[in-house]
């Protein structure tokens, strides 16, 4: 994945050119809708983990419980940031700590 810095008057953008033929706005589109079905199915299995007495008190469940919320935190916060870069083609925030992983 190559990193373009195209600098105007007093903001910075980078753009990336990752070498797929799909558009950014159909990956949006995809993202987003994923996204939301994802949220929907991970809110519902937590919460009857979370409300049924038997699914919660089998000790083998709570791990389970447990990456339900990770993965609930990380598609609160990851996933957006990801749907913005495909909707602008734009970084949200643009510092290098933010989105260069390497």
């Amino acid at each position: 994945m190559s990193i373009s810095n195209i600098s105007s008057s007093n903001t910075i953008k980078y753009v990336f050119d990752d070498g797929i033929a799909i558009p950014y706005i159909v990956r949006f589109w995809v993202f987003l809708i994923s996204n939301i079905l994802s949220l929907i199915c991970c809110v519902f299995v937590l919460y009857h983990f979370l409300f049924d007495s038997n699914l919660r008190r089998g000790l083998h469940n709570h791990v389970m419980i447990i990456i339900l919320i990770i993965c609930l935190i990380m598609e609160l916060t990851t996933i957006p940031w990801v749907t913005y870069l495909y909707l602008y083609e734009v970084v949200w925030i643009q510092t290098p700590t933010f989105y260069i992983t390497d």
